[in-house]
């Protein structure tokens, strides 16, 4: 597997003379609990070299003397402006305010490292529903998390969803645009959501690189193929059945999935991942009879074009057996 990149970020919390009551603790997430950073790295100050332990950190404050609303940095429109990080850490510890310490620090991390420290002023009272404002309750890929993404997509619907695509119903367009957020990759909004190949309309499903690094020395690129056919695209390419239905025939003839897949030679310690781009045109017909268990995932990839690198290949599933 490769190194994940370390991100330390050092958030201070200032409010605006809201209470004084002192804080519990009652409310806030336990040791443990797994919460989603919302704050869009573009947003905070970060110094490091990118992609290896940056360190990353912004002022937070009240916008009106409640505990309504944040302004992350100088911004107000932090939720709007940019790309939610949407960064999954544990709570690592919650330090209470002390007679030298006034602030109430929540820590988050990752197992034994403690990645993010937000500092919350003592003039705030509400501490959980400041700590509410910039972090999600549960996983990166939780319900609620999904719900965050796609609300923060439905932002951008006028730009994607256009020409033909302008003609679906809007409550299709939400179910569309839900489907992207759970089965998308983390970040912003898709730069479209559909894109011609050989005449033909397909549907645009991005799925990012995941976090699995292949070794070279065990897997050859057909086996690496195979692998990630198996355990990620073949599940996408059966739900995707629905938001083919949403746009319909017209607007699409079926979907098209990419993927990077990341290997590296693991005798060579210092080697960055190579990165190969996977794409799947999957027909409209062939999704349907996958769904359906009318054909088999072998049957289906047959009548797929896949593309490496922008060469086609034939995948013999079998080929990325464990």
């Amino acid at each position: 597997m490769a190194r994940k990149p370390r991100l330390l970020i050092g958030i201070a919390v200032i409010g605006c003379a809201i209470l004084t009551t002192p804080v519990s603790g009652q409310g806030l997430p336990k040791k443990g609990q797994i919460v989603t950073l919302k704050i869009p790295i573009s947003v905070m100050k970060c110094i490091g070299p990118a992609g290896r332990d940056l360190l990353c950190s912004v002022t937070i404050t009240s916008l009106d003397g409640s505990s309504s609303g944040v302004k992350v940095g100088d911004r107000s429109d932090w939720e709007t402006c940019c790309v939610p990080s949407l960064i999954e850490f544990e709570v690592d510890g919650i330090q209470l305010p002390k007679k030298d310490n006034p602030n109430t620090i929540v820590s988050l991390g990752e197992v034994t490292t403690s990645l993010v420290s937000l500092a919350f002023g003592p003039s705030i009272q509400n501490v959980e529903a400041a700590l509410a404002q910039v972090v999600i309750q549960g996983p990166a890929t939780g319900p609620a998390v999904i719900e965050y993404k796609a609300q923060s997509y439905a932002r951008s619907s006028p730009k994607l969803f256009v020409g033909s695509l302008a003609a679906v119903g809007e409550d299709k367009k939400v179910q569309v645009l839900r489907f992207l957020a759970e089965f998308g990759r983390t970040g912003g909004p898709p730069e479209k959501i559909a894109d011609s190949y050989k005449e033909k309309s397909y549907f645009v499903l991005d799925l990012g690189s995941g976090s699995t690094v292949y070794n070279t020395i065990q897997m050859d690129e057909s086996a690496r193929v195979a692998r990630t056919v198996n355990d990620r695209v073949l599940k996408v390419l059966k739900a995707s059945l629905a938001p083919l239905a949403d746009l319909g025939e017209i607007a699409v003839s079926g979907v098209r999935v990419d993927m990077k897949i990341l290997s590296r030679n693991f005798a060579n310690r210092g080697a960055e991942p190579s990165i190969d781009a996977l794409q799947i045109y999957a027909p409209r017909e062939l999704v349907r009879k996958f769904a359906d268990a009318d054909i088999t995932s072998q049957q289906l990839i047959d009548g797929c074009v896949v593309l490496v690198n922008d060469n086609r290949v034939q995948v013999l599933l079998g080929a990325g057996a464990r």
